[in-house]
């Protein structure tokens, strides 16, 4: 059907203002945009699994997917002028993502610091988010942070995330020191975007999970404190840090049912039945 993209197909490279950007775009052309956000490990197929599911019970939706500065095939960012990373992402990178695509708002589902991505994109941009789910987010460096910062192997293969994600990359060890270097600065620096997150005003649902070696409770309380819109939490007894991989399906029905602007009671059905099982 003209107007529809009914499969994902191989990425492709795409140039924006921020510079080239690999890129998966599926479903309908002119369909409600989804956009993907993926961990700091991730690349464009690290969420995929969300939006096929999304797609299959809405195909008037058109998803985005997308590899972040330095992650699979998209080059490094580059000088940002001592801009940190994620706000960089979020204040230029995305948003000149949705441009060259010609989405104006879109919703979100965004897992770990790609979450962050996402949520500080909609405090600096709120016309343009809509719903945003944000899977094991963080917002502040606290001490359950810099100790898992401390932690972290010396090498991409050791830490075993990119093969955790489903992630391929052009440089997986220069993209591991990056990100390992980053998370030391923000625990060096106590760095905190609580401040900023509250300009956030989308609705969002807060998935955390309660064994998560990364990330701890008190930043969904800090981030549902701060922001000046609704809030949906839900913490998952049992789940560490990729309850999209180890419980795929309940994370679907959470994220179905926070983003369809429909607001169906099948989806309100399915919200209940997925918190009630956390």
């Amino acid at each position: 059907m003209p107007g529809e993209q009914s499969a994902v197909s191989n990425s492709q490279m795409i140039e924006t203002a921020a510079g080239l950007l690999e890129v998966v775009s599926f479903g309908r052309e002119n369909g409600r945009p989804l956009v993907l956000v993926s961990h700091g490990m991730g690349n464009w197929e690290s969420l995929l699994e969300i939006g096929q599911h999304v797609l299959a019970n809405d195909p008037a939706r058109r998803i985005i997917a997308w590899s972040r500065p330095g992650r699979g095939r998209s080059p490094a960012a580059g000088n940002i002028d001592n801009m940190d990373p994620l706000i960089h992402e979020a204040g230029i990178v995305l948003p000149a993502l949705l441009t060259t695509l010609g989405i104006s708002t879109a919703d979100f589902v965004g897992h770990s610091d790609g979450a962050t991505v996402a949520l500080i994109f909609a405090a600096l941009f709120p016309e343009r988010a809509g719903r945003i789910a944000a899977i094991a987010p963080y917002a502040f460096a606290d001490a359950h942070f810099e100790a898992a910062t401390a932690e972290l192997p010396a090498t991409e293969r050791e830490s075993g995330l990119s093969d955790r994600l489903g992630a391929h990359h052009d440089t997986p060890q220069a993209l591991y020191v990056a990100w390992t270097d980053h998370r030391r600065s923000h625990a060096m620096q106590h760095w905190s975007a609580l401040d900023l997150l509250a300009g956030v005003a989308a609705p969002l649902l807060l998935i955390q999970g309660m064994e998560d070696a990364f990330s701890s409770p008190v930043q969904l309380s800090a981030i549902a404190d701060v922001v000046s819109g609704p809030v949906k939490w839900v913490m998952l007894h049992g789940e560490g840090h990729f309850p999209q991989h180890d419980n795929p399906e309940q994370i679907f029905q959470l994220v179905e049912a926070h983003i369809d602007t429909v607001r169906s009671a099948a989806s309100r059905r399915a919200m209940r039945h997925a918190i009630a099982a956390a």
